[in-house]
């Protein structure tokens, strides 16, 4: 790198060359484990992530000074607290995805990682104009950064910023075009958008990419609820769950997809299955079990549910103003509370 600058750009800056100088003395080994574990955390499974923390430790453990390998750390951590994924307990996993980011920044602030590990940490503990300039450090640090892009997109997204959010969600699919993660954020973007016909034909696109992709089935799933094909939509949760088990997401999907196609009773038994679940000492997501609520039309247990999503930090409630799931109640006022108090922006209607 430094003899590429040279060559196209003369000198390097002084400051330049205390950034390449700090990278080239990294305990080789221990970046090793880092690129190790950053190609387990990308697969985006929940075994990927565990076996990548283990890594990221494993590379600080040789390296305590090594700040990519903490962003590592902070962004795999982060992961396993969303409901998507739904491995931690939300506020857990957010406390120390935060702790890791603000450790990695402290290390280098000239790493755009290391912010960017920080913003997203932020952004999920409601932090949101603290998250938005670690993610304006990162991108002035590295423009061409996809990951930096990429979450910065979803966070303007859920702010309903749509036009700012398409933006770099473009830039970042043209910087890195084969992301799982990347594609099927995309498709979520969309539909939260309310495209919903574009969101089905990029989830697809995801799943033509890597089939194996939990999180793009289960978006493609509620896109496909929101088209009205709610038999598609089960089919396609009920296959999944063949294949990597009963996830309380996959299930709430199933059970909401059959509330909104009059099988009531159906659903009700998935509803009492993940409460079974969760007081049995599962770590359930809440959001499983809203959904079906909502599609139920059980607008007070709803509301139980969401006041105890707002005591554990899920991270499904930074998108209640986008959501489609939330239209039923979204004219209550205990929602525009709960909105409120997340500190998100009000808006006069659901996005159309």
């Amino acid at each position: 790198a430094r003899e590429i600058w040279t060559r196209l750009l003369g000198a390097i800056p002084s400051g330049q060359r205390q950034r390449f100088a700090r990278r080239y003395e990294t305990n080789r080994e221990a970046h090793a484990l880092y690129l190790k574990g950053l190609h387990e955390s990308n697969r985006g499974s929940i075994p990927g992530f565990l076996k990548s923390i283990d890594l990221f430790e494993a590379a600080v453990a040789l390296d305590p000074g090594y700040a990519l390998a903490y962003a590592g750390l902070a962004d795999s951590t982060l992961y396993l607290g969303q409901d998507r994924f739904g491995a931690m307990p939300p506020r857990e996993a957010f406390s120390r995805s935060e702790a890791y980011g603000r450790k990695a920044v402290e290390m280098d602030d000239e790493l755009a990682e290391a912010h960017t590990a920080f913003g997203h940490a932020r952004f999920f503990r409601w932090d949101f104009s603290g998250a938005e300039h670690e993610f304006q450090r990162a991108l002035r640090l590295q423009p061409g950064s996809a990951r930096t892009r990429h979450f910065y997109g979803m966070e303007l997204m859920m702010l309903s910023r749509f036009e700012e959010s398409a933006d770099q969600l473009r830039r970042a699919l043209s910087l890195d075009p084969l992301s799982p993660f990347l594609n099927a954020d995309l498709g979520w973007s969309l539909y939260c958008a309310r495209r919903f016909e574009a969101a089905i034909h990029q989830l697809r696109t995801t799943l033509s990419l890597e089939p194996r992709f939990t999180p793009g089935t289960a978006w493609l799933a509620i896109a496909m609820t929101a088209m009205g094909d709610n038999a598609g939509a089960i089919a396609l949760a009920e296959g999944e769950m063949r294949r990597v088990g009963r996830l309380p997401l996959l299930v709430g999907i199933v059970g909401r997809a059959q509330a909104l196609s009059g099988r009531a009773e159906e659903a009700r038994k998935l509803l009492l299955e993940l409460e079974h679940r969760a007081s049995g000492g599962e770590y359930v997501t809440t959001v499983s079990i809203l959904m079906i609520r909502i599609a139920l039309g059980d607008r007070a247990r709803a509301f139980e549910v969401l006041e105890r999503a707002f005591e554990a930090g899920a991270s499904y409630l930074v998108a209640l103003n986008v959501y489609d799931t939330f239209d039923p109640i979204r004219e209550d006022p205990r929602f525009t509370d709960l909105v409120a108090r997340v500190g998100l922006p009000a808006i006069a209607a659901a996005p159309r």
